[in-house]
């Protein structure tokens, strides 16, 4: 193949993403984190500034991404809030990614169509779309972008001897930028041994030195996993043991590893989310899953010697999911998400893209397959264009699909169509009755478009319910009746979350008490206050002080008998 050949081909391999994703520059912003990421945040229209860097980088939500802030916060200033420049910056990572992946394949291997092919498959994958053409997921294409960066300085440094320092230390500022994007690398050094005994073949030098060339990275990243998990607790991202047991999440680690794998392979019918059951599976499930998953590493494992690159595809594909497999997710647990296949789908599709021989009717084969592979992409990207497709669609193919009619009911309710709204998100309560932001969003909208006492009818369900949701639902729900000065409504619901409640709370304590004053209750405000201030008294003078800051707070409003109450109950 001449130079001129190669490089044409290459410029259609970087230009092929087009294909599938040029729709995105028509994309809007989506009602699923697009809002809580970017098109509703205010500190990304600042520009740059002492502020918005401080920002960007204490900021977690549900870790910390600077990189990505700052990034943003340049593009706003130079192309304002428009979803079709973001979603095509995430368009152009994604083309970088394409190119960065079969550069860094081709120099390991030399083989010119095995990584054509596995960059291009890589490219028009079905189970990237989420990635790519959803725009909260900037994080998964930039550092995925720096990881392959840190990835071809590595090989740099490993095969050059001119200035192997330098490339060493670039390995690592771009993991760094990396992990400051998405802690998606944080398994960096255990990838990089993978690559050390296939392509590189660098196991000769002994384990102990090619270990201690890894500390920085191994350092690097235990700093970034400390710092996330600190955030994920502090957020209250993280489900205790005692809710989610090890046996039950290791389960769900073997069924989204089987996900992963049936749709690397089968990419159809994809969805948002996939969500974990709480219930642990039979006995014989799991061990079907073990039994496949052990199946298939040792098929990797027996044919080391004739097909190394599966044996380091698979490896890889095992570590690289690892951060992102459930072990310590937040919340109701994802089972899977097919943007966490971004990374490690790098190494999997090669390695199954090697096992074919490269003869003419193979390639023209692929050069089908690939079309096929193409057309299911852009069609299903076709359907993240706004919310309200991507919701009917969901819908449509009963995945999730209380989820989803609640999440239409709020893209519906944004363009102001309250009576389409209220009836999907009364249609998703009716599903789950159980589902208190159900409850609270159909209540919402009822109010909204003027049925008052149907929303208040609606609002006491919250008090009968008993989901993951109740507890924070019930508080907030009662505090903005608070705030509207709707007291019995607070009272209702507020008096249902100290109930149900173990650990109380100041501002619930001080809402629910004033709108018993308020309501003429004024003796059960001081002895629900009494109670509170009795639970745990080492902290007694701290509520106090807290209570009494509430005073020059402008919303809720702070009533003088509330201030002469508590300060006569703490002694002052």
């Amino acid at each position: 193949m001449s130079r001129r050949q190669a490089s044409l081909l290459i410029l259609i391999l970087v230009l092929l993403p087009l294909f599938p994703y040029g729709q995105v520059w028509h994309f809007s912003f989506l009602n699923l984190d697009d809002d809580s990421y970017i098109s509703k945040v205010p500190q990304l229209l600042q520009g740059y500034s002492w502020e918005s860097w401080r920002w960007a980088w204490t900021t977690a939500d549900p870790f910390i991404m600077p990189v990505v802030r700052l990034a943003l916060i340049g593009e706003i200033a130079l192309f304002g809030l428009d979803s079709g420049w973001i979603h095509g910056i995430n368009l152009f990572y994604h083309m970088a990614n394409v190119f960065l992946l079969f550069a860094l394949l081709h120099r390991l291997t030399g083989d010119f169509w095995p990584s054509w092919l596995a960059a291009a498959w890589f490219a028009l994958h079905p189970q990237h779309v989420e990635a790519v053409a959803w725009a909260a997921e900037r994080k998964e294409v930039m550092s995925a972008f720096f990881g392959l960066l840190s990835l071809w300085c590595y090989v740099s440094y490993c095969q050059t001897s001119h200035h192997p320092r330098r490339w060493y230390g670039f390995s690592l500022l771009f993991l760094l930028l990396s992990l400051l994007c998405k802690p998606m690398w944080v398994t960096m050094p255990v990838l990089l041994l993978w690559l050390d005994y296939y392509p590189l073949q660098r196991y000769g030098l002994g384990m102990v030195p090619l270990l201690r060339e890894k500390l920085p990275f191994l350092l690097v990243g235990m700093l970034v996993s400390f710092l996330t998990l600190f955030t994920f607790h502090q957020g209250g991202h993280l489900t205790s043991l005692h809710v989610l047991p090890l046996v039950n999440r290791l389960s769900n680690v073997l069924a989204g590893y089987m996900g992963y794998v049936f749709n690397t392979l089968w990419p159809v019918h994809l969805g948002l989310p996939y969500r974990a059951s709480p219930d642990l599976p039979e006995w014989t499930t799991i061990a079907g899953q073990l039994l496949f998953l052990a199946t298939l590493s040792w098929l990797a494992w027996h044919n080391r010697q004739k097909h190394p690159m599966l044996l380091v595809g698979w490896g890889w594909f095992l570590v690289a999911i690892l951060p992102v497999s459930g072990l310590l997710e937040g919340g109701q647990p994802l089972l899977m998400a097919d943007r966490r296949s971004y990374v490690p789908h790098m190494l999997l599709l090669p390695a199954l893209v090697w096992l074919l021989p490269m003869r003419k009717a193979v390639l023209a084969g692929a050069m089908v397959f690939l079309l096929i592979s193409g057309w299911l992409t852009a069609d299903y990207a076709s359907r993240w264009r706004d919310s309200i497709t991507l919701w009917s669609t969901f819908i449509s193919q009963n995945f999730d699909a209380n989820f989803a009619r609640w999440a239409l009911s709020m893209a519906l309710a944004e363009e102001n169509r309250l009576e389409e709204a209220i009836t999907t998100v009364h249609e998703a309560h009716r599903q789950d009755p159980q589902e208190a932001v159900y409850i609270r969003t159909l209540a919402d909208f009822l109010e909204k478009s003027g049925k008052i006492n149907q929303a208040w009818q609606v609002r006491q369900f919250l008090t009968q319910t008993n989901s993951p949701t109740t507890l924070q639902t019930l508080k907030e729900t009662g505090l903005a009746a608070f705030t509207a000065n709707r007291h019995q409504d607070a009272i209702l619901l507020l008096g249902s979350y100290w109930q149900k409640v173990q650990v109380h709370d100041l501002l619930a304590a001080y809402a629910l008490g004033v709108s018993l004053h308020e309501d003429g209750q004024s003796k059960s405000a001081l002895d629900l206050w009494q109670d509170y201030l009795r639970e745990e008294p080492v902290h007694r003078m701290e509520k106090c002080r807290l209570f009494l800051e509430l005073s020059g707070h402008p919303t809720p409003p702070q009533p003088a008998w509330a201030k002469e109450q508590w300060t006569r109950l703490c002694g002052k």
